[in-house]
């Protein structure tokens, strides 16, 4: 018999569930430094077109309670509910110490929680590995470090918009990505004076964020932006929203399921495949260079700094001795690089900071250009 119109049958769930699918794969084209306006814009047609649509029972976990198991800098920046459109803020419910609630996403919060669904979602072994295998020709662009900066300098930085929470005074009185680097490198350098090799680490991080940039491909932000963490094996619960990584096809292959997945104990980072992103191809530019020669705690911050279940103690059991060494090293400069103006009484300014940062990249980086 042929069913009512308006009855609900699975096909028809399915049908509505790759429409959303295909809407959310429209937005997430926006590259990292996109404009904002335009990000929510798209936001609020892909929900006019949900509203208009009579609601269809749904399985899927919502991420409203996967937010309080955020890291402690997401939970630091969730504050109230005044700020501008496009800007996601978490609004939490509860105080103390506890765990808390957060309240129901409004229009204004889709866009942090799409970015979320689309990361867990589509960050999988396969895409890993493909991503890799394409830029690890590095065939985007010739440029020396500081010819890099002047192009990173031409970005916005749209993370801390859409992931920190800071509203729109906090839009207007961001940092640029330049000066993020500058201030990050002088803040390990005041902070440890000796540790040359931390400075190095603080000036060229922001550089994998020329992903997003349209000369090296103009790259979707849930593949550019966030915390990264391993793909091969279970996926640790202090990672943010990670009830979204339900609808993850690497959840349907038992071998990644395991704590280890395809990995064996004691393994080290070196040997995990981690998520793709910003950290991810710079360590690709910093290592397939000829002549870079980056001291390897500088080499293994620059590819975890933004792992942040590490610092809160999962995947242990991956790490090896060297690994271990480097965790007090993550935390100071996860705290050092935070993404925030920083009162640093004795830093460099102008030419005396651009002199130091020339002589601290002629040690270990070639003259001429790299291959990006």
């Amino acid at each position: 018999s042929t069913p009512h119109p308006n009855s609900r049958s699975p096909s028809h769930t399915t049908d509505r569930s790759v429409d959303s699918a295909s809407s959310a794969f429209q937005m997430s084209s926006l590259d990292v430094c996109g404009d904002s306006g335009a990000w929510e814009n798209l936001t609020r047609q892909h929900l006019s077109k949900r509203s208009e649509s009579s609601p269809v029972p749904s399985a899927r976990p919502s991420l409203t309670d996967s937010f309080a198991r955020a890291t402690p800098t997401t939970r630091q920046h969730s504050v109230g509910a005044t700020d501008a459109p496009g800007v996601a803020i978490l609004k939490r419910q509860g105080g103390g110490s506890g765990e808390g609630k957060w309240a129901s996403l409004s229009d204004n919060q889709a866009s942090v929680e799409l970015f979320y669904r689309l990361r867990n979602c589509r960050q999988t072994v396969d895409f890993a590995r493909r991503q890799r295998a394409a830029f690890a020709r590095l065939d985007k662009a010739l440029l020396t470090i500081p010819q890099a900066m002047e192009v990173l300098g031409t970005l916005r930085e749209y993370e801390e918009a859409l992931l920190g929470g800071g509203g729109a005074a906090a839009r207007a009185n961001s940092l640029s990505l330049v000066a993020h680097a500058q201030q990050t490198a002088e803040a390990c350098r005041l902070a440890h004076p000796h540790a040359e090799w931390l400075q190095l680490a603080g000036l060229l991080q922001p550089l994998g964020k020329l992903l997003a940039h349209p000369r090296f491909g103009s790259e979707a932000q849930w593949s550019v932006c966030g915390e990264t963490f391993p793909v091969g094996c279970a996926y640790s619960p202090d990672i943010t929203a990670a009830e979204a990584f339900c609808n993850n096809p690497d959840r349907r292959r038992r071998i990644y399921t395991t704590p280890c997945g395809m990995y064996t104990p004691g393994c080290g980072l070196r040997n995990v495949v981690m998520s793709w992103g910003a950290p991810e191809y710079l360590h690709l530019v910093c290592t397939h260079n000829e002549g870079v020669q980056l001291p390897p705690p500088t080499l293994w911050l620059l590819r975890f700094a933004k792992f942040r279940s590490l610092a809160t103690g999962s995947y242990m059991h991956l790490l090896d001795d060297f690994d271990r060494s480097m965790l007090p090293w993550l935390r100071i400069f996860q705290e050092l690089s935070e993404f925030r103006q920083m009162a640093l009484p004795g830093r460099m300014e102008g030419p005396q900071l651009a002199a130091h940062h020339q002589q601290l990249l002629a040690k270990h980086l070639p003259s001429g250009p790299l291959r990006w």
